[in-house]
């Protein structure tokens, strides 16, 4: 019973996080959107996963390198070390048992395959994409017109960016695998 009422409340402390939309995004069951937000909710929870996900799995994606494995969260573990002493009385049980509910969270989340892969996306399939392209430009309008409600040029540099990402006209790289011979092409963004 312990352990269904920490699961609750681990559901409810990540729903907290999020505002009403992405709430309503959940409840249209979307099952990449849900997974996404649920991401999103952990990275607001835990900003050590926040931190892990710019730090290690934003960079990994933006170079082709899918592969994440226990030396990458090593790595960070022991950068963050350097700047949070307390980490270093941090025992190799409760290290690795942190690595591996990182690295289980990050499967659930879609994020991750068995195999330890980044697993890739394509924004344009999913809902959450639609609403940004049929709606940005309504959206930044209005905010110009509401003028105590701006959007940063930051924020509205990202929302662009997001409409790009897996377009293989904003550019491309080719690839080949060595084992079959079959050439691919791999978004940039």
């Amino acid at each position: 019973m312990r352990s269904s009422e920490i699961l609750v409340s681990e559901i409810l402390k990540r729903l907290s996080l999020l505002n009403d939309t992405q709430i309503e995004v959940l409840s249209d069951d979307y099952p990449q959107d849900v997974r996404q937000l649920m991401w999103i909710a952990l990275c607001k929870q835990y900003p050590f996963i926040a931190d892990f996900t710019i730090e290690v799995l934003v960079p990994a994606h933006q170079s082709g390198r899918h592969q994440i494995d226990h030396d990458d969260y090593g790595y960070f573990f022991n950068s963050k070390a350097d700047w949070h002493p307390e980490l270093e009385a941090v025992s190799d049980k409760t290290r690795s048992n942190a690595r591996q509910a990182l690295f289980q969270m990050m499967r659930q989340c879609d994020l991750l395959s068995d195999a330890n892969q980044l697993i890739p996306h394509r924004p344009a399939d999913t809902p959450l994409y639609r609403v940004v392209q049929n709606h940005l430009e309504t959206f930044l309008a209005l905010c110009h017109d509401w003028e105590q409600e701006r959007v940063s040029p930051h924020a509205e540099r990202e929302l662009r960016r997001f409409l790009e990402c897996g377009i293989l006209a904003y550019g491309f790289a080719r690839a080949r695998c060595d084992d079959c011979g079959h050439d691919f092409l791999i978004a940039f963004s």
